[in-house]
């Protein structure tokens, strides 16, 4: 997105732009904007155009280096503190002043459940205090060293919103960045101007749509079309590779730090469950199978050849239960030398309790 930013600021007066609108240069979306408020953006299309409209104290240049933002200098006297030096004459879209209560109630709101968001979690957690001693120092004290903290402070991470913003900041947000949201119209577009009183260098385009395109081969006709201007990491390898031969379009490239990823939900105790066996072949519930988590299930040493296969569980008291897993032929398969006993088991799909999807999960794993 950094390129995006760049392209907006030193693009001279639209010239030579294709868009049907003159004072307007279109990007391209696949995906809609999540959330607008920084304190809670996490999709890739919040945090480009996050980046857009807001400021944070720091920010990462073309060479991923930390450098000055809202803050001009700051210091660590020691290895838990961090003293920020904001600029004076950094201005919200609405005309107040950038200051460090703006600094704190960003955090604040973020950290202490004004705002829900997936940010109050590490690293900002490990905030232990944040002081304003005068409009434009902070001082934020960590529990503990973490060294990438200045890198966690960068856009599209984190941006500064105004003191006393709403709760519902996202339906139109004010920041301090070289674009002014202008409005978000739901699973069309997103319209910003040109911030003329920005503190940095002024965009060189008045104004920058975010058009909701979400086919591919959509993107690339309106491209070729000249109704959009920008297609930006949204189109496919070999899309790019037919319109490299287009005299009309100019195809730019260069290295990114995109990245592509897994979540996994480690609260799950179903997944927990699948992550031990594939480390380990053996998986371990404990408690009573008639409560939440069921009784303590145990899974050795299983060699199953059969894609078809069902978890069964013996036994259904506070003690000790044993999983067995059979073909759906019926044929037993035995666990720690020993077979299910007459009218004691249980097949996984008859139960609702998680001991049962756990099985299930130890099923497809061995048998799958």
């Amino acid at each position: 997105m950094l390129f995006l930013l760049l392209l907006a600021l030193f693009l001279s007066g639209c010239t030579g732009q294709t868009s049907a609108d003159p004072g307007i240069v279109t990007v391209a979306l696949d995906q809609v904007p999540e959330n607008l408020d920084p304190r809670i953006a996490q999709n890739a299309t919040s945090q480009r155009i996050d980046e857009l409209i807001f400021n944070s104290l720091v920010r990462k240049n073309e060479r991923s280096e930390v450098v000055p933002d809202l803050a001009l200098r700051w210091e660590t006297p020691d290895p838990k503190t961090y003293v920020f030096h904001l600029r004076d004459d950094a201005k919200f879209h609405d005309g107040r002043p950038v200051t460090s209560r703006d600094v704190q109630f960003t955090f604040r709101t973020m950290l202490d459940g004004t705002v829900r968001t997936t940010k109050s979690g590490h690293p900002y957690n490990l905030i232990q205090s944040i002081e304003a001693p005068d409009p434009y120092t902070v001082v934020f004290k960590l529990k503990e060293v973490f060294s990438p903290f200045l890198w966690n402070l960068t856009l599209p991470v984190l941006g500064i919103i105004p003191d006393g913003s709403p709760t519902d900041f996202n339906r139109h947000p004010v920041g301090s960045g070289p674009f002014e949201f202008v409005h978000y119209i739901l699973d069309d577009e997103v319209l910003l101007k040109r911030n003329e009183n920005y503190f940095g260098d002024k965009a060189g385009v008045s104004m920058l749509r975010f058009k909701l395109i979400p086919e591919a081969i959509v993107r690339a006709l309106e491209l070729r079309k000249g109704t959009i201007d920008i297609a930006l990491n949204v189109l496919t390898p070999d899309m790019v590779e037919v319109l490299k031969h287009d005299p009309g379009l100019k195809v730019m490239q260069a290295e990114g730090t995109s990245y592509q990823y897994l979540a996994f939900n480690l609260t799950d105790p179903v997944f927990r469950h699948q992550i031990s066996v594939a480390r380990s072949g053996e998986a371990r519930v404990r408690g009573d199978p008639s409560e939440q988590l069921g009784a303590r299930v145990e899974c050795k040493n299983l060699s199953l050849r059969s894609g078809a296969c069902a978890a069964i569980i013996e036994g259904s008291g506070p003690g000790e239960s044993r999983v067995h897993v059979s073909d759906f032929d019926g044929r037993h398969r035995k666990v720690d030398g020993h077979r299910p006993s007459a009218g004691a088991e249980r097949d996984w799909r008859n139960d609702g309790n998680p001991v049962q999807r756990v099985c299930h999960v130890l099923c497809r794993h061995y048998c799958g």
